[in-house]
């Protein structure tokens, strides 16, 4: 067979190799580039600096959604995050819930981030902090109230399993028969979730979603109008 025909069925070859590696590379950039925007167009991530000027990143989602997660979801995917140090996103707030009064929880700075109900917010706190006196639960010594619990525990399954429990309370001022607006639900994860860390020394955390029912419920009766 001719030398330059070999040759040059071998040169058509190679630049046939290389006309489709730089085909590929087109599309595979193309298509990095269309996720890219993609994710910029449904998700932004924003940094803030706080009032003691440390640096904390937040998830903002797009207009419309609501931070409405369900209880399989808060323990999951926040709370036992929260507990292990994996959570990723500054979306629940820690604050020292159980000595504060109601009217000082800082319920509007979860509103302000635009993806919270109206009357309605959820905090981490640690579990050392509380103070349990039979069915209550008291902030501190003189206390203009304290958080009363109603109702029966709650398990919380992921299929057949327990994965945590969930705590009803309202809250009773002192000195006053009528009920107050402010509820609140403990979300805590189970003993032996926190007994196979134990030689790990981690800080027990729970979630405490807080309500204050005279906004809350506007809020709901507005979305229904709305709808």
């Amino acid at each position: 067979m001719d030398s330059r025909f070999l040759l040059q069925c071998e040169r058509m070859r190679d630049e046939f190799e290389e006309n489709l590696r730089l085909t590929e590379k087109v599309v595979d950039e193309s298509d990095l580039e269309n996720m890219r925007k993609e994710d910029e167009e449904n998700f932004q991530f924003i940094e803030e600096v706080d009032e003691t000027s440390t640096s904390t990143r937040e998830f903002k989602v797009p207009l419309g959604y609501r931070f409405h997660p369900t209880a399989v979801e808060l323990m999951e995917e926040f709370l036992m995050k929260k507990i292990l140090g994996q959570l990723t996103w500054d979306t629940i707030k820690e604050i020292n819930f159980y000595r504060l009064d109601p009217q000082q929880i800082p319920i509007s700075e979860f509103e302000a981030l635009k993806y919270g109900r109206e009357g309605k917010a959820y905090y981490f706190t640690s579990e050392e902090q509380k103070y349990v006196e039979g069915s209550r639960l008291m902030p501190r010594p003189f206390s203009n109230g304290y958080w009363k619990r109603w109702g029966k525990e709650v398990p919380i399954h992921d299929g057949t399993e327990i994965i945590g429990f969930k705590r009803r309370f309202v809250w009773e001022e002192a000195h006053n028969v009528e009920e107050s607006n402010w509820k609140m639900t403990e979300y805590s994860v189970t003993p032996r979730f926190m007994e196979d860390l134990s030689q790990t020394n981690l800080e027990n955390y729970v979630v405490c979603k807080v309500r204050d029912m005279s906004r809350y419920k506007k809020d709901f009766i507005t979305e229904e109008r709305v709808e």
